[in-house]
């Protein structure tokens, strides 16, 4: 009595496995975009520094600043988990500096596009407008400035899980308005973002 049995070739074994290991992939891939797809609001709270050049200022001969503060973001998804709006509110506090008491806050709002650039990791791309506070206290008097700016994003960010994330953002400001010292500016953040 003769049985025959089935075997298998070295490519069918190796067709099979290749597909085990892309099946896999594929699997993570979705597993990190349903992730993101649970969020429809955000509210985060992070540290930010910012450098600008109040020299123009004729109360104050100060270069270049940079100035800690803190920085409170609140976010919304419009479409997909891809799209959203943003508005953050950043207070930088007082700085005396050379007899200069220096004293910002800010207010944004842009829309923000987050492409996945792999499974961990996504990307912040946000454009928008932004009006900054300053105000500066010398020796020879205070002035006031209201700056209204556009607003350039880019940053990253990723997801510890369905309801934190981490991330950086870089921050670029310019006045659209030519009365004001604060004509251009650069913030980096650093957020711890919640989701639900």
């Amino acid at each position: 009595m003769n049985s025959s049995a089935d075997f298998e070739s070295y490519d069918q074994i190796v067709d099979k496995l290749s597909k085990y290991s892309k099946d896999n992939r594929e699997v993570k891939a979705q597993n990190s975009r349903s992730v993101r797809s649970y969020s429809m609001a955000h509210i985060g709270l992070g540290a930010s520094q910012t450098f600008y050049d109040p020299s123009r200022s004729p109360l104050s001969s100060t270069s270049l600043q940079n100035q800690g503060g803190l920085i409170i973001n609140v976010g919304v998804d419009v479409f997909s988990s891809q799209w959203g709006l943003e508005g953050s509110f950043a207070n930088y506090g007082r700085l005396n500096n050379q007899e200069t008491d220096i004293r910002l806050r800010e207010f944004s709002l842009k829309g923000v596009y987050k492409p996945m650039l792999s499974n961990d990791w996504n990307m912040r791309l946000g454009i928008g407008i932004s009006s900054r506070f300053l105000d500066l206290r010398t020796p020879l008097g205070s002035a006031s400035y209201k700056t209204p700016s556009g607003l350039f994003t880019v940053g990253v960010d990723s997801y510890i899980n369905s309801f934190i994330s981490v991330g950086a953002d870089l921050n670029f400001k310019t006045a659209m308005i030519s009365d004001s010292i604060d004509q251009n500016s650069v913030d980096l953040a650093f957020r711890i973002d919640t989701h639900f």
